[in-house]
């Protein structure tokens, strides 16, 4: 394991994040921090997959980790070299400070080239002598860690204490001299250290630079992330207030008929009140009168003056007489008060079907809905057809009628054109077909010809007739009679999710109002008859389908 370090205790770059401790043969890792490599081996046992401790970027596969030991896995990481130097250069620097010669004497200077340490004097017998006099010696307290591995010479790979005088490029080592006349003598032309020191130089350059532009390129998708979220908070709110602004809109207009209609009930209900009591009235009076009489009816039978009575009775019969007793009388007083409320449920319905429009629409589905730029027909086609140009050409392989039909491979997607350019046609035939399959293009039993076809899941237009879903529309298409090479046509789906027929570009209008297309829907086009060959043309969005509901006023 790594050596304790000697100096601060903070976490440095020579420091090993796991043991704490001067990193010893430092492993660099795939996210680019280091390891040491006694430390790496037990650290790729942890379950399920060894992670990097600091960021906790993936080492290495589990299948990698299973299928080879873990002793050549550690292996194959790169040793960073110039840290593995400071690291020497730092337990070099950390030893006592002492002559090497002279006994319990403080050293003053190091020699880079024999790491050896000197008093005063003995440092100045070191750079006399004949064998020593070009080693580099320094002061200590002019030396640091970085200074020193940058400025400890190179040595030959093979003898560690041999100066490097050569390079060789066939075995990526330094050599010395004496390796130079013997191991080395049958390799390739070797290069002078210098030399190659000035090739690592180049290549580092060049690694750098490429560093640098990557960096700037993060830094460009960081900045322009970051602009993406302030704009998609500024996008929310703006949404968010616009749907505030809706709902305020519909509550204040639902409010305001409401209180209309309550105003006019009220109205009304005050009218019809003042009504009945004006009846009332006339009633109460006539019900007085009735009262009179009946009470001078009950006085004269209580009467014991039988003279009187009879000339009484004459009397109250023609005053009962003149009194309005009919039901047109009643009929023309009494009053019948109803306040009737009468709902518009269809205006509701169009409300809710507003309401239900309202759908959020996620920057994936936007770009995934961008992302198809060209029609492909599926690989279940007629038996008459022959698909090639990466399934964007279908071409009637006989003469006959029908055998023709082609469908998208991929759904369609509202507010999009899908259409096809026809390359070559029949003479002999006069009729052409497009429209929709609304089920799997996997599991659809294609027919004969779709015009005919009776199934429930083809919608298709042609120029002798509509079918919806089975049902004869009897709609004809003069257009799609007389379709010559280089005719486009398509179809398209819109907000309410109508089919659309669209020639050369133009709308058509919807070719039926009594069915909407179920979801997921595909295209079909069917090459039964006048058209021979048909090239997918890219698939465009068509605004205009798309229901501004919420611009409506």
């Amino acid at each position: 394991m790594a050596t304790a370090a000697a100096q601060d205790d903070g976490p440095r770059d020579t420091e090993c994040i796991v043991c704490h401790e001067l990193l010893t043969i430092p492993k660099i890792l795939p996210c680019g921090h280091l390891l040491c490599r006694h430390c790496l081996l037990p650290w790729l046992k942890t379950p399920p997959e060894a992670k990097c401790p600091v960021c906790r970027f993936p080492i290495l596969v589990a299948q990698r980790a299973s299928q080879e030991s873990l002793d050549s896995v550690v292996d194959t990481f790169p040793t960073h070299l110039f840290v593995e130097a400071i690291v020497e250069a730092e337990r070099v620097l950390s030893k006592q400070h002492t002559c090497c010669v002279c006994v319990d004497v403080a050293a003053v200077s190091l020699c880079i080239t024999c790491g050896d340490m000197f008093c005063q004097v003995c440092c100045r017998v070191h750079e006399k002598q004949s064998a020593t006099k070009h080693h580099n010696v320094e002061s200590l307290t002019s030396l640091s860690a970085a200074s020193l591995a940058s400025r400890k010479p190179t040595t030959c790979s093979a003898h560690v204490h041999e100066l490097a005088v050569a390079y060789c490029p066939a075995h990526a080592v330094s050599v010395c001299m004496l390796c130079v006349t013997t191991d080395h003598c049958q390799c390739a032309p070797l290069k002078k250290l210098e030399t190659r020191v000035d090739e690592s130089r180049a290549l580092l350059t060049r690694v750098a630079a490429t560093l640098k532009a990557g960096e700037e390129k993060l830094d460009k998708a960081i900045a322009e992330v970051e602009e993406n979220i302030s704009s998609l908070d500024r996008q929310t709110d703006t949404d968010v207030s616009e749907i505030e602004a809706v709902r305020q809109r519909l509550v204040k207009a639902v409010d305001t008929r409401c209180q209309q209609v309550k105003e006019k009930i009220l109205s009304t209900s005050s009218h019809l009140q003042d009504k009945m009591e004006a009846g009332k009235a006339v009633l109460m009076k006539q019900q007085a009168r009735f009262g009179n009489h009946s009470r001078i009816v009950q006085e004269v039978q209580r009467s014991p003056q039988h003279g009187l009575f009879s000339n009484m009775t004459s009397i109250m019969e023609k005053c009962v007489g003149s009194l309005d007793c009919s039901d047109k009388f009643l009929a023309s007083v009494v009053v019948k008060g109803k306040v009737a409320l009468t709902i518009d449920s269809q205006a509701v319905t169009r409300i809710e079907q507003e309401l239900s429009q309202m759908r959020v629409v996620s920057k994936e589905e936007t770009t995934q809905a961008t992302q198809v730029h060209v029609l492909r027909f599926h690989d279940n086609h007629g038996s008459g057809i022959r698909l090639s140009n990466n399934r964007q050409t279908a071409e009637k392989t006989n003469s006959s009628y029908g055998d023709g039909v082609v469908m998208s491979r991929d759904p369609m997607i509202v507010s999009s054109l899908y259409e096809v350019r026809v390359d070559a046609i029949n003479s002999a035939w006069k009729n052409s077909c497009v429209g929709v399959v609304t089920c799997s293009p996997d599991a659809f039993s294609v027919p004969g010809n779709a015009i005919d076809d009776d199934s429930n899941t083809v919608l298709c237009v042609g120029g002798y007739g509509t079918k919806a879903f089975g049902k004869e529309m009897g709609s004809e298409w003069s257009g799609l009679k007389k379709v010559v090479a280089g005719t486009q046509l398509g179809v398209a789906l819109d907000s309410s999710r109508r089919l659309h027929l669209y020639v050369n570009g133009k709308d058509q209008g919807v070719v039926t109002t009594t069915d909407t297309i179920p979801d997921p829907c595909h295209f079909m086009f069917d090459l039964m008859s006048r058209c021979t060959q048909v090239t997918a043309c890219p698939v465009t969005q068509v605004p205009e389908l798309m229901t501004p509901w919420l611009s409506r006023p």
